[in-house]
């Protein structure tokens, strides 16, 4: 006589299936350390791992420099840009 299994038993084996496909590491968020190190220039790789200190931080500090002359930004708006209720929008 054969049982088909219950509803309880189907759940824990999606359960089981998940949890064991999910351990695969696939999608991942990143490489993690170990596979950073094995593509560093000391073990024949192409990347170089700079350790970030006070100092390095310091010297990647840029300035945000914005694509406006300040002549510009210290200019006041024109009438005409000023759009006022009652105005035609073509």
């Amino acid at each position: 006589m054969n049982k088909a299994p219950s509803k309880f038993a189907r759940t824990g084996s999606l359960i089981l299936i998940i949890s064991i496909c999910s351990g695969c590491g696939l999608p991942s968020t990143g490489p993690n350390k170990r596979q950073i190190l094995s593509g560093s220039e000391d073990r024949k790789g192409n990347a170089l791992i700079v350790e970030v200190d006070d100092h390095v931080n310091k010297m990647t500090i840029t300035e945000l420099i914005s694509g406006f002359d300040p002549h510009f930004k210290r200019k006041s708006k024109i009438g005409a840009d000023m759009i006022h209720p009652g105005d035609p929008l073509v």
